[in-house]
């Protein structure tokens, strides 16, 4: 019984044990491209550099050929593009990193994410500003990034 009365003035004191302390520790998640998206945007690079020799051996250097000549350099930025992006969430905060960028955002800056129907997701700031995600970021990590805003930051308290 003494224990219990220990334990009851304890909580009086301290205030209620939440559930913050019985939180699994957080796993970094990392979203990419789909397989699909990828291998058409692929697709779409080896058919033009294609094209425009086939056109150039039958019809020799036509208006056409010469587009799809200046349009295939376009066709493997978009395939390497496809390939190297990727939003990752991490404890603390959110990496968007594309072919030639990072951005890293606080997870202290946003205060909600904007979902809807035939849109991409979008992060919404504290002071109303947009972040939009990329088009290919599935609406399932828009419950994901809910629940990552949502989670406190235990940061070196849950170290302990």
């Amino acid at each position: 019984m003494s224990d219990r009365c220990a334990a009851l003035a304890v909580s009086q004191v301290l205030g209620p044990v939440t559930s913050v302390n019985r939180m699994k520790p957080f796993k970094s998640r990392e979203y990419r491209c789909g397989l699909f998206y990828v291998s058409f945007i692929g697709f779409g690079a080896l058919a033009m550099p294609i094209a425009a020799i086939s056109i150039y051996q039958k019809y020799g250097l036509t208006w056409l050929c010469a587009v799809y000549i200046c349009i295939s350099p376009f066709g493997v930025l978009a395939a390497l593009s496809a390939l190297t992006a990727k939003v990752q969430v991490t404890e603390t905060e959110l990496i968007v990193r594309s072919v030639f960028r990072k951005h890293a955002y606080s997870k202290s800056v946003f205060s909600s994410v904007s979902q809807e129907r035939g849109c991409a997701l979008a992060m919404i700031y504290l002071d109303g500003g947009v972040l939009k995600l990329p088009s290919w970021l599935s609406h399932n990590a828009a419950n994901t990034l809910r629940a990552w805003l949502k989670r406190p930051n235990l940061g070196a308290e849950s170290k302990i």
